[in-house]
């Protein structure tokens, strides 16, 4: 993943992944809002917190060559 991030000249490919991050985290926060038993709470909020982790590594790898 990482050498396709920076093979990725025009950042379709960080583009793509900061999609499916985003759709990563809503789904989990609309999950998260149901009435649920606290272990399942639980495991939404570290799956909430581990999507948000990738966000920054994302963010804070170099973008492509195009730019």
């Amino acid at each position: 993943m990482e050498q396709r991030l920076r093979d990725d000249k025009n950042d379709q490919y960080r583009l793509e992944l900061r999609a499916r991050l985003s759709e990563m985290q809503n789904a989990c926060a609309v999950a998260q809002r149901q009435l649920l038993d606290r272990e399942t709470y639980r495991r939404l909020e570290a799956a909430i917190a581990a999507v948000g982790a990738a966000v920054i590594v994302l963010e804070s790898m170099p973008m492509g060559r195009g730019r």
